[in-house]
């Protein structure tokens, strides 16, 4: 085609270091609603509506809270999230419990982790660096 975009190449995983640095963390107001242990877990997460939304949402009565199922590996994934390690190292645990490449553990974990941060159970932020002023 005339116009086709030109195809990107593949990325590798030294240009994702903020990405990569990021470190998932439980949204401390979601509760624990009921667990069956190793199966599945219910969270219950408090919706908050803003602005003009804030007022439809009282007038038509809308709920305040979802309920939310997790299982399978985003049961997981949930467990994986301690505010401690990093995308990185949840990538490098994928990749050597289910035998896959960068790529593959990097898209599937990422899949995850922007589902449970959609849903409000989590939040991913990057750790400030220490800045360093040199004297000349």
């Amino acid at each position: 085609m005339l116009f086709a975009p030109k195809p990107q190449p593949f990325s590798s995983p030294e240009e994702h270091g903020d990405q990569l640095k990021a470190i998932p963390g439980r949204n401390e107001l979601a509760k624990l609603i009921q667990e069956e242990e190793g199966r599945y877990v219910i969270l219950e997460v408090e919706l908050k509506y803003s602005g003009v939304v804030k007022l439809l949402a009282k007038a038509l009565k809308a709920r305040r809270r979802k309920r939310i199922q997790l299982d399978g590996l985003s049961l997981e994934m949930y467990k994986m999230i301690d505010g401690v390690c990093n995308v990185e190292e949840i990538i490098e645990t994928w990749m050597d419990k289910y035998k896959l490449s960068f790529f593959e553990a990097r898209s599937l974990c990422l899949y995850y982790l922007q589902n449970l941060s959609g849903n409000g159970i989590i939040a991913l932020g990057i750790p400030k660096e220490e800045v360093v002023i040199q004297d000349e």
